[in-house]
């Protein structure tokens, strides 16, 4: 009994075996593996290559299972291709070269889990884009993106993209190892993104994040000359108006036109960055309330919920001494800066409101700033700046000297915290309460504040105070 019984057991075995082994051989029977050269393209840099390419991808349209194209060494001219088509796989060692795209995108595809793997995109023929992928989870691998070369103009040309990640809504896209090279702008990204381990070099914007972004990572990426006319939008990564929860770390950033990082949105984290040699400001928070992704409210949009922490931040702002390492630039509030090292920048740290005649005083709101545990030294200007309307706490920084300002005379920062700071020279202008306590200070400039209002905490302080 009991040997029949291990008998039906083997047999039930064998069969779930044979039935799975089954089942594989029939997908993988529905699997495509197709290659370019099967469908006459040549490869050699003087053949109109776009039909072969064209009817290589129809024919892997009606399988639902991963297909593969191989796309061999050689180089191959191309017209525009746009195609509706997920579930496949381009992969080769092959160039692909624009021909004639008279402005169109060079290549176009609407769909899902695409994978493009270890290609080179050139544009020789004036293409708007090289590469435009609208859906999801689709991965560019190993590929690298380069324009014709380094582009001359005088402007901020945003429409020019080398690889365009377009779906507003698109989820689970990844772009890693690959290379972006003499475009107008780099790579462009909209919806949910992870950007990882790539080389951005000598475009005019580097990585442009466009509004609809959320849920992203920027990360181990090297962000470099991207500095063609040091115009509005010259920089290394440009994340626009209310992007959210978007996380930039561990990146390296310099030689940008304007700045290292401009950053427009709220709830994300930027840390353990390098970031250096840039012509105005290393990292850049503001906010905008024009082309705005789904912002239905009339309430005029603030930046919040931001946190600056643990970067090296160093070389910036050789000519415009209006920027500094960091710089915070009104509306925005509940800001974090932490543990940030800034030298030899104009500007250290600065907060700065935007004094407006309007009655909309949201335009100038800076307030809940945080300025904690920065060493902020031998910068060519002041190393701490600090603008603000209230619950402005600047705890525990090591730096040279310290300057409080608003924009206008008749507006006071409320609620001012200055506390265990290491600084040897603080100038107050337009305080009115606050705490300055456990402070080691070589000299306190008065220049508009009441000290009567510190009179209790500044008996606390190691400090010698010039009138």
């Amino acid at each position: 009994m009991e040997k029949l019984k291990l008998y039906r057991t083997c047999f039930i075995i064998s069969l779930l075996f044979l039935i799975t082994n089954s089942v594989f051989a029939q997908l993988n029977s529905k699997s495509k593996v197709e290659n370019v050269i099967s469908f006459g393209a040549k490869g050699d840099g003087k053949t109109d290559d776009t039909n072969a390419f064209r009817d290589a991808l129809n024919s892997l349209l009606s399988s639902k299972i991963k297909n593969t194209l191989e796309v061999p060494k050689g180089v191959y001219l191309l017209k525009p291709i746009n195609i509706d088509i997920s579930d496949i796989i381009i992969i080769g060692e092959g160039t692909i070269i624009s021909y004639n795209t008279k402005g169109a995108t060079l290549l176009e595809i609407n769909g899902n889990n695409i994978i493009l793997q270890n290609l080179t995109f050139k544009e020789d023929s004036f293409s708007r884009e090289l590469v435009n992928l609208n859906g999801n989870n689709n991965q560019v691998i190993n590929v690298t993106f380069e324009g014709k070369e380094k582009s001359k103009s005088d402007k901020v040309i945003y429409s020019d993209r080398l690889l365009h990640l377009s779906n507003q809504l698109g989820k689970g896209n990844v772009i890693d190892n690959c290379k972006f090279i003499n475009g107008r702008v780099g790579v462009c990204v909209n919806g949910s993104f992870k950007l990882k381990n790539s080389e951005v070099n000598h475009n005019i914007i580097g990585v442009l994040v466009r509004p609809s972004s959320r849920n992203s990572e920027i990360a181990y990426n090297t962000i470099s000359y991207n500095d063609v006319n040091g115009k509005s939008g010259n920089d290394g990564i440009l994340a626009q108006r209310n992007v959210d929860n978007i996380h930039i770390h561990s990146n390296t950033i310099s030689h940008s036109g304007e700045h290292g990082i401009y950053f427009q949105g709220s709830n994300s984290i930027i840390e353990k960055n390098k970031v250096f040699n840039n012509n105005k400001s290393g990292i850049k928070l503001a906010s905008y309330n024009d082309q705005l992704f789904n912002h239905t409210s009339k309430d005029y949009y603030i930046g919040q919920n931001n946190i600056i922490r643990d970067n090296l931040i160093y070389d910036n702002v050789e000519e415009n001494r209006t920027n500094a390492g960091i710089y915070l630039q009104a509306p925005l509030q509940k800001i974090m800066v932490e543990n940030n090292y800034c030298y030899n920048n104009y500007y250290g740290i600065r907060t700065t409101s935007v004094y407006s005649k309007r009655d909309d005083k949201k335009r100038t709101t800076l307030k809940d700033i945080t300025i904690k545990n920065n060493k902020v030294i031998n910068n060519r200007g002041t190393s701490l700046w600090i603008e603000g309307e209230s619950n402005i706490l600047i705890f525990g920084n090591e730096a040279d000297n310290l300057t409080t300002a608003t924009k206008s005379k008749n507006v006071k920062m409320e609620l001012f915290v200055l506390e265990k700071n290491k600084i040897d020279k603080i100038t107050l202008h337009n305080l009115n309460g606050g705490r300055i306590m456990n402070n080691e200070f070589k000299e306190i400039d008065n220049k508009s504040s009441n000290l009567n209002l510190f009179s209790k905490s500044l008996e606390k302080n190691n400090i010698k105070i010039k009138h």
